[in-house]
């Protein structure tokens, strides 16, 4: 598949979303009017560089000929670790998920630096758990813990 197809591909596929997050940011309850505002910016901001990429596979032809999975074994192990992570999400709860996802994943893509690892991954979480469910009140699987 040509670059440009791919990328005109992609632009319409994130513009949908956009569109899509929009829209259902609207149906938020009245207690989560913040989370929808910021759903609402994402939306945008995707719609955005969506739109980009889009004019720039229409106006800048790149006869380049892409893989569309470079490394097969990388992409099967993500989808993979992904749905088991969804799975255990509802069994142990979000933030121990997560961080076994965040871990396990790194680990198997060969990332092996342990200190920057697990600093990276605990401020991550950390973050997450300020902005949204502190800040934004957005609620997340507890499961066991």
């Amino acid at each position: 598949m040509k670059v440009s197809s791919t990328d005109i591909i992609s632009g319409i596929t994130g513009i949908c979303i956009a569109v899509g997050m929009y829209l259902y940011a609207g149906t938020f309850p009245e207690r989560a009017a913040s989370a929808a505002l910021y759903i609402r910016f994402l939306a945008v901001v995707l719609g955005a560089f969506s739109i980009f990429l889009l004019s720039k596979a229409i106006y800048l032809k790149d006869p380049k000929i892409i893989g569309w999975i470079e490394r097969p074994v990388y992409f099967y192990t993500t989808a993979g670790l992904l749905i088991i992570y969804i799975l255990l999400m509802t069994v142990v709860g979000f933030f121990v998920s997560s961080l076994l996802f965040m871990f396990v994943l790194s680990w198997i893509l060969g990332y092996r630096k342990v200190i920057s690892l697990s600093v990276g991954t605990v401020s991550l979480l950390s973050v997450i758990y300020f902005v949204f469910i502190r800040f934004l009140s957005v609620p997340v699987p507890t499961g066991l813990f």
